[in-house]
């Protein structure tokens, strides 16, 4: 009988029952809480993307020249720097502009150069111009081959309709999320404007 007592009774213990309730609770909880800071530091960077892109749009269609700038293109380049420049990754933006005609142009999103696992900690994704094995990519524009950010901008002239296009890749850092936002967590945020230049 006294055996059968003590089993019941440490069938019956509930000591530590909360430190197994808050195990369980606990892991879900910090990924919700995590994946909304993750979130919003996400909707804040499209949001900053797509401010600045407008603010470059507009800087590039009056055709004025910012002072220790001697064309257009720094002008353009200063000015979405400037409103970027408090972005995590902001040294990563990139800044594209291309003319738009009945016969096409434009620009087109840059492909992502994803880092080697060998690379130092911290090693953020790259749109540079060349991808070179082993690395690998992710093919934004779905054609089949790397297509990275190869530094051309062309504002136009007088009246043309032209697109700036700003780009960031964005990595997601909470756990179990970046399966998410595409492969190996990294994705590309990105927005473009189409505006026509002013008479100048």
């Amino acid at each position: 009988m006294t055996k059968k007592r003590k089993i019941l009774g440490i069938l019956r213990d509930s000591g530590g029952a909360t430190a197994i309730e808050f195990a369980f609770v606990c892991v879900p909880f910090f990924l919700l809480f995590l994946g909304t800071i993750e979130f919003g530091l996400y909707m804040f960077t499209r949001v900053t993307l797509e401010a600045a892109t407008e603010q470059g749009a507009r800087t590039a269609a009056i055709g004025g020249i910012a002072p220790g700038c001697s064309d257009r293109v720094c002008t353009v380049t200063q000015a979405i720097q400037n409103a970027t420049r408090n972005l995590i990754h902001g040294d990563q933006v990139v800044i594209q502009a291309s003319p738009i005609s009945s016969t096409g142009g434009g620009t087109t999103p840059p492909d992502i150069c994803l880092p080697l696992p060998s690379d130092p900690p911290g090693t953020a994704p790259t749109t540079g111009k060349n991808c070179d094995p082993p690395h690998s990519y992710i093919d934004v524009n779905g054609d089949g081959k790397y297509n990275g950010y190869d530094g051309t901008q062309d504002l136009g002239t007088s009246g043309q309709l032209i697109e700036v296009r700003v780009s960031l890749p964005w990595t997601v850092s909470t756990p179990f999320l970046g399966s998410l936002f595409g492969k190996a967590g990294v994705t590309l945020i990105d927005a473009s404007t189409v505006i026509r230049n002013e008479p100048f």
